[in-house]
């Protein structure tokens, strides 16, 4: 109930899962405490939302991934020495898109 939903974002197939993901995006008035699920997530970052919106903090480059495919210029955020990339960078670069900058 401490939630104030802005708005959904358009929902994403991730292959890799075979899930169907459907992204809202709301704020709070304060610092939630995280409990991550180690089996889902390596790890949680904090990021100011301004962050994302450095010119330097996304970068494209080539990716292995698990089946052995190559991908080519995959773009990714490269925010606190960590790849943000796939699904997340897909999701973060919609919310980038969308939402107002006097926000």
């Amino acid at each position: 109930a401490d939630i104030e939903l802005i708005g959904a974002l358009t929902e994403l197939y991730i292959p890799v899962s075979n899930f169907l993901v459907y992204p809202f995006v709301g704020r709070i008035d304060y610092t939630p405490t995280f409990r991550p699920q180690e089996d889902e997530v390596a790890g949680i970052l904090h990021v100011p939302f301004d962050e994302f919106l450095k010119p330097e903090s996304l970068r494209y480059k080539d990716m292995h991934i698990g089946s052995g495919l190559r991908l080519i210029d995959v773009p990714y955020y490269h925010i606190q020495d960590r790849v943000v990339w796939g699904a997340t960078a897909m999701m973060l670069s919609e919310l980038l898109e969308v939402m107002p900058m006097d926000t």
